[in-house]
Order: structure tokens, then sequence, then C-alpha cells
């Protein structure tokens, strides 16, 4: 063995991943650093999606559904990525639990940070920069929002992850083939075979292969370099023309404007910012591969160390900084879980918890159908802050997408709920949601077997067996339908011969005129149509209805009372003898009427911070100050 005094052999390409340079009088990093902060980032992961984003979770699952039956399996291969969406879309069902369905992304996702620490093969300095790919992926996950409504893909949160995943792990094993006929073959494998399963995350593999192949072409001389070149030609040549030969020869649905892209979200144009975190984590992996064969990468010492703890805490502080945290939506998919478990009382607790800042009307109305459902509404729906705030979302929203159906069941409309639901469920796909709501309004039609149709599919699903079984039985024997609670109820209000309504599109707008309107039928209906009346301001139709069909032995709601009250003040008419007022409620409209006198010269805005305060939970300050109400 010959000495090799005054040099060093240089390090073959095959070896990178072990590869580290230690200063000469640097001081060692300990090993134990990375993995802490790989640990860190999984607990931050994890309290992130299981405490502040277990609504969100809940509605990831309801908006998705898993089957596990070939024709499912066969429905998502139809796509370049279809694997990917099938695994997704099994486990986003976790979420149903939040606590195991962020257990388990944030388990995938630390593996993720593994991953990209050993296939870029990054030192111990390095370690904890690992963690970026990741928590953008995760910043992803948590910015869409509304979007959760009605985003194609279902499987989305983990797709994208377990493309990441698969991405990577074919990074590494490229980096362990020391043959370049191994790689090459590996390559085009991601290319040919990897397409049709993994779609773009199969490309994606190949071309930080083929990145990671330029790494090895530096290190190599004559002819390895010439065959390292061929490979990245050849394989840079596939990813180019596979995809437009699978377009054109197999039997796929996938539009030639996502043929590079597929397994990708599919957003629209002016929705970047829901795009920048994908093109930040791959962006910095491909980078990352490109720089593997520098040596600053593979130096260990603390000044790299600081600088690769900076990288580590600002990805983590852009998903806390920049995640989507809209006030109203996490309300709405709280209200809206709420509802869908029929949890009226929840629904009310969270109504109570969001009383500092003005609403979206959905939020409004959900509130309304939780006291409603508590007979409690004609008592309480005015002491709620109301408003008409609009979506914040990165794409136009409205009622209709986000609760449209369920409001038109609630108000008992339940053509128009089962008309939404299908609409929804031809543009979307099947959803667990949209399935549940077919299945009732169904039942609630009389058409038991098309009611079955759904319900025997979503008892082939992991968690709504029981909830499918339990309705089941209601089409065997229709006379359950009314001794459920909710049916029940829903049933109360379906005294009229229902249609399906040229809404427009619309849902509040179309819905308030048409029950205020309502004269006869159910003393729930009769109760509803009041509501509505007052909703819309008309005192005038509320008093018509209420001196002619209250029955005066029944307790008069404090809301209605107070609409009485302002009914005959501004019409300089008496109430009628037998309809009861709250002598304690008139003296608090004389005060009101003291104070509206003394601040005639006020402006609207400072009179309405005013009134709020002593006035805010009546009929009456609803009725003079919440005004330009954006109805939908």
């Amino acid at each position: 063995m010959k000495n090799n005094k005054g040099g060093h052999h240089k390090p073959q390409a095959g070896r990178a991943a072990g590869s580290h340079v230690q200063p000469a009088n640097a001081k060692p990093v300990p090993g134990w650093i990375g993995p802490a902060l790989w640990a860190a980032y999984f607990v931050f992961a994890y309290l992130l999606l299981a405490v502040g984003y277990a609504d969100y979770l809940r509605q990831w699952e309801q908006m998705s559904l898993f089957l596990p039956t070939s024709m499912f399996f066969e429905r998502c291969m139809l796509l370049p990525g279809g694997l990917l969406e099938w695994a997704g879309t099994y486990l986003v069902q976790f979420f149903f639990h939040p606590w195991l369905g962020a257990g388990i992304y944030a388990a995938l996702s630390t593996l993720l940070v593994w991953l990209v620490y050993k296939a870029l093969g990054l030192s111990r300095s390095w370690a904890p920069a690992a963690v970026v790919p990741s928590a953008m992926l995760l910043l992803a996950f948590v910015s869409q929002g509304y979007l959760v409504y009605t985003l194609r893909g279902p499987g989305m949160p983990y797709a994208n992850l377990i493309g990441a995943i698969v991405a990577t792990a074919s990074v590494l094993a490229c980096r362990h083939i020391r043959c370049v006929y191994l790689r090459m073959a590996l390559m085009l494998a991601l290319v040919f075979a990897g397409y049709p399963f993994f779609g773009f995350y199969g490309l994606m593999g190949a071309g930080l292969c083929v990145l990671l192949e330029v790494a090895y072409m530096v290190e190599q001389k004559g002819a390895k370099r010439w065959m390292s070149l061929g490979a990245m030609l050849l394989t840079a040549a596939a990813i180019v023309v596979w995809p437009l030969a699978w377009h054109r020869y197999a039997h796929t649905i996938v539009p030639v404007r996502r043929l590079f892209i597929s397994g990708l979200p599919i957003l629209e144009e002016g929705e970047f910012k829901l795009i920048l975190p994908y093109i930040v984590a791959y962006g910095l992996m491909a980078v990352g591969i490109v720089l593997s064969a520098c040596k600053w990468l593979k130096s260990n010492g603390r000044t790299w160390l600081v600088g690769a703890i900076a990288v580590y805490a600002a990805a983590v502080s852009a998903v806390s900084i920049f995640k989507y945290d809209d006030e109203n939506f996490r309300m709405t998919a709280s209200l809206s879980q709420a509802l869908m478990d029929g949890d009226w009382a929840r629904a009310q607790a969270v109504a109570d918890a969001n009383q500092d800042f003005t609403p979206t009307r959905l939020n409004v109305l959900f509130t309304d159908i939780a006291l409603m459902r508590q007979g409690i509404a004609g008592d309480k729906m005015f002491t709620y802050r109301t408003g008409s705030e609009p979506y914040v979302s990165p794409r136009s929203t409205s009622m209709r997408d986000a609760g449209g159906m369920m409001l038109s069941y609630h108000f008992g409309r339940i053509f128009n709920a089962y008309r939404w639901a299908m609409e929804y469920h031809v543009e979307y796909g099947s959803k667990v949601a949209y399935l549940k709501m077919m299945a009732k309004a169904a039942l609630l039609m009389g058409e038991y077997d098309l009611a079955r149709k759904y319900l025997k599919t979503l008892a082939q699903t992991k968690y709504h067996k029981a909830w499918a079984e339990k309705y089941l039985a209601y089409a065997d024997q229709p006379e359950l339908i009314g001794q459920d609670e909710e049916m029940a109820q829903i049933k109360k209000l379906m005294a009229f011969r229902d249609y399906i309504g040229g809404d427009g599109g619309k849902i509040e707008s179309y819905l308030l005129p048409v029950l205020s309107s309502m004269s006869s039928g159910t003393f729930e209906m009769f109760d509803l149509s009041l509501m509505c009346n007052l909703m819309q301001k008309q005192l005038d139709g509320f008093m018509v209805r209420l001196m002619g069909g209250w029955p005066r032995d029944r307790r008069l709601p404090r809301h209605y009372q107070e609409a009485a009250l302002l009914w005959s003040y501004l019409n300089h008419r008496s109430l009628p003898a037998d309809l009861h007022v709250d002598p304690d409620l008139a003296k608090r409209y004389n005060f009101f009427n003291e104070q509206a006198t003394r601040a005639v010269q006020n402006g609207q805005g400072q009179n309405a911070d005013l009134f709020r305060q002593s006035f805010g939970d009546t009929y009456w300050f609803y009725f003079f100050f919440v005004n330009d109400m954006k109805t939908v």
C-alpha cells in the first residue's frame, strides 16, 4: 500500500452522502442536534394540526371518500398520479379522529425530513435545514381554507406528502447506486413506470436524479463522464416524451395542460400564494442536489450549524406566520362540523366563543339553525353579533360553496338540498358529506330505494358504517324517521309541496323571501316565517302573521316582543291586549327611545358603537344599525 502523505483522495460521488469535511480546529457538532430539532418539528406539526386545526381536519374527512373496492381504485388510476390520490384519500379518512390523523401526517412529514437529509448528503451541521420541504408542504396544507369545499382531489394533504417522499427516496436510492447503468435504469423506471402511478412526482424523482447525475459527472472522467451525460439526456427526453405518449395512447382523462403536473393540486390562475410553498420546497431540493458536490454542504462546524438552525427557524416561522388563519373560516368549519354531527349545543357554544368579530352570513345562519333546533331562536338569535363579512379566500367563494346544501336542508327545502348535493357530487366527485345529504334527503322525500343506494356506499367506509346502518333501518322502517330528533324537526318544515326552486345559484336571498311568505302549515313553519320576516326587517309582514296566528296561551319569545314594541311605536298603534309583552322589556324600549332622541345629532357609526354596549343584544339594534347586508 502506498503512503499518500500530503494529499487526500477525492471523495467518490457514490459515497457523497457520508463525506463530511471537518475544518481545522473546528469544534465537532453533536450528532443529537439534528434529530432533536426534527423531533421538535414533529411536535410542532402535530400540535398545529391536532389543536389548532382539528375542525379543519374533520372537514377534510367529510369532503373526502375512500372505498376499499377495486372500482374505486380503478377510478383513481384514470389519472397519472392516481396511486397517490388513492393512498392520500385512504389516509385522509383518519382525520375523522383529528389526534390520529395529525399524528400520521406529522410522522410522514418528519420521515420526509430524514429522507431529505440523507438524499442531499447533508452534514450534521446542515441537518436542521432538511426540514424546509416538509414545512413548506405543511404550509400548503393549512393554507387551503374554504378550498376544502371546492378542491378536486380530496387526497391532496397526503398525496403531495407521499409523492415528495417517493421522489426523495428515489434520489437517496440513486445516490447509493455506483453503477451508471443501474442509475439510468432507475431514472427511466421512475419515468415509464412511475408516471402512471405517481404522476408529477414520478417525473420529479427522475428529474432530481438527473440533477444528481450532474454531481457524478463533475467528479468523473473519460467514458464514465460520457455515460453519465447519456443517462441524463435519455432520462430528460423520456420526461418530455412519455407523458405525451401516455396521453395519446393510454386510457386517461387528464387534460393536456396538466400532463406534466398531474398529481399536484388543481389550482387556478391568481392562486400563486398556494403554489409558492411547492415551488420553494422542490426548488430548494433541486438546488441542494446540484450543490451536493460542494464541500460546504458537507462541512461540519458551529458556523454552518448556526446558519442551518436559522433556516430551520425561518421555515417553521413561515408556517406559523403565513398559514391561513381566517377567524370566520375557523368558525365555519366548527359550526359546519357541529351541525353535521347534530350537536346543536356545541354549535351554540362555538357561536358564543366567537363574538369578538363580525361574522359572514353563513356563520349567522348556521348559528340561527343551532338555536332553531333547540327552540330558542326567538329569544337568542339577535343576541349574537351579525353581519355579512366577505369570505377571505384565494378563490371566489360563496355561501353556496361552503353551506348551500346544509342551509337548504335545515330550512326545509329538501329538493334544493338534494339538488345541490347532487351537483357538487358531479362537479367535485363522491364525498361523505354529499352522500349523507343525498341519503337524508331521499329518506325525507320517501325515496327509500334511492336512500339505500347512498347508504350502502357509506356502509363500506371505515368510520361511517354505523351511521349508514342507522339510516338503512329508516329506509326499511320509515316510521323511524318521525322518531329521529333532527329529521322529525325537518319534516315539520315540509308541510307544503316542495319543488326545486329557481334560486339562480343564490341561497339566503332565495330562502328568506320564500320562507317569510309562508302563512300556514305547522307551527314550526309559522315560527320560521316570523324569524325570516324579522331577518329581512319586514315588520308589517311579521305583525300580520303574529297577530293572526300566534297562540295566545303560548309565551311570546323575547325578540318577537321587541319587534312588536318597535312596530307599535313606528306605526303609532297599540298592541292587542292579549299579546303579552314583558313590562320590564317595555321599559327598556322606552329607555332605548330616550337614548336615540339624545343621540340624534351623532353619526350612524358613532351611534352603532354607542348603542351596541347597551342594546347590542336586541332586535332594535339589529333593525336600526345592522345595514348594508350582502346576502347571496
